[in-house]
Order: C-alpha cells, then sequence, then structure tokens
C-alpha cells in the first residue's frame, strides 16, 4: 500500500498573478495570459504523504483490515 502512495501528488488552487496586478492584465502573460487569476499547482509534501499513510494503516488495523 506505501509504495503506491510514493510519487508526487498535487492539487490545484487559485492564486493572483503578482506582476499583471502591478502592472497591469496582459494578453503576453506566461502565467496567467492577462487572466490576472489563474490554476496554481501545489505539491503535496512527503512528510504529509507520510501522515496520511500512517492514518491510513492505523485505521485499517484498527478495523481489521490488515
Amino acid at each position: 500500500m506505501k509504495a503506491d502512495c510514493i510519487g508526487e501528488f498535487e492539487f490545484a488552487i487559485q492564486a493572483e498573478c503578482g506582476e499583471c496586478i502591478d502592472t497591469g492584465a496582459d494578453d503576453d502573460c506566461e502565467v496567467c495570459q492577462g487572466g490576472i487569476e489563474y490554476e496554481q499547482k501545489v505539491t503535496v509534501p512527503w512528510t504529509t504523504c507520510k501522515q496520511i499513510y500512517k492514518r491510513m494503516a492505523e485505521s485499517a488495523i484498527k478495523s481489521g483490515g490488515l
């Protein structure tokens, strides 16, 4: 089960483009394409993944699953 949890997990958050907020919306902006807000991908830290795995394993043991 742990081997299946190893790797990079990510989720998306809404963020504001600092450059376009300061200088105005720019259709050529590589970050937000002039939309000022964009979807930023955030990687879940490995320490958090380990905590999730530990909680899943503890829960499975309690329920008799392991």
